[in-house]
């Protein structure tokens, strides 16, 4: 199956991103920890990889701790690499020596020339947090936060210290998802919308993923028993869990659109655990 999406506002952000990139001395790539490889755009890659590039595995907090670490170590030749909790105290530190850390090592190996301003392009897929992560970079709110693709629509400058400014833009897809996992990790991650497929092919996408690699994510939240577990119908999973929190019917019949929509929410905020859909 595949997956097509390609709003007109992403062509047109693609051509902007093309004629801004000779301000730009570096490109600071942001990718969902949860879908390291999903949430990455080969396309604009292509664009900008002639650039010093540093790559942030944004929302680590909600991906599992031990597959980040592999991912990390699996990047570090596309250059350097941090995991990133935008909610931690230590963000906006972390992200701004990251940057810095960047431009040195790009000037160490006479990519750049040492100047007092240096300039960065901020770019990924949607929904990955780049406006959570320009919002922790100015200390407030100046970039709108939503949990749902193509909130941000044109590119924008910012300053963050006196020797660093960067230029944000909107997220950008490339025009057909062939492989069915990118497209799923994407859509369950809200990088696209959902409306791109079905919510039952979503959830029960996930949850066969969670069935076979954190079976305990289900157990801990929805306490079901090891023979619900077993079973490789993930929608018969789904059916237990809306029987579990009583979704039912007045007929008495499970109420499998309410268990489909608890179960997405419910990954979406953190409550099945640390999970990462792929690994490297």
């Amino acid at each position: 199956m595949s997956i097509q999406w390609f709003p007109g506002h992403m062509a047109k952000s693609t051509r902007l991103i093309k004629e801004t990139l000779s301000l730009v001395d570096a490109v600071l790539e942001i990718r969902d920890a949860r879908i390291p490889f999903s949430s990455h755009n080969p396309l604009l890659y292509e664009v900008v990889k002639h650039k010093p590039m540093g790559l942030i595995l944004n929302k680590a907090d909600l991906a599992d701790p031990a597959v980040s670490q592999l991912w990390t170590t699996a990047l570090a030749p596309l250059g350097k690499t941090m995991l990133l909790n935008t909610h931690h105290k230590t963000a906006r530190t972390a992200i701004t020596t990251f940057g810095r850390e960047v431009i040195a090592h790009a000037v160490s190996q006479k990519k750049l020339r040492q100047r007092p301003i240096y300039t960065m392009l901020i770019l990924g897929v949607p929904n990955v947090g780049k406006s959570a992560i320009i919002n922790t970079l100015k200390g407030k709110v100046v970039a709108k936060v939503e949990n749902r693709p193509g909130v941000t629509r044109t590119p924008t400058w910012f300053t963050i210290a006196p020797d660093l400014r960067c230029l944000d833009s909107p997220g950008i897809l490339w025009p057909k998802f062939e492989n069915t996992a990118v497209g799923m990790g994407l859509a369950i991650t809200g990088a696209i919308k959902e409306e791109v497929t079905t919510i039952e092919h979503l959830v029960a996408y996930l949850m066969d993923y969670l069935r076979r690699y954190y079976p305990d994510s289900l157990v801990n939240r929805y306490g079901l028993p090891p023979d619900v577990l077993a079973q490789t119908d993930p929608m018969f999973i789904v059916e237990a869990i809306g029987i579990q929190r009583k979704m039912l019917l007045k007929e008495g019949e499970i109420d499998i659109d309410r268990a489909l929509q608890l179960i997405l929410k419910d990954f979406k905020g953190g409550l099945l655990g640390r999970v990462s859909l792929e690994r490297p």
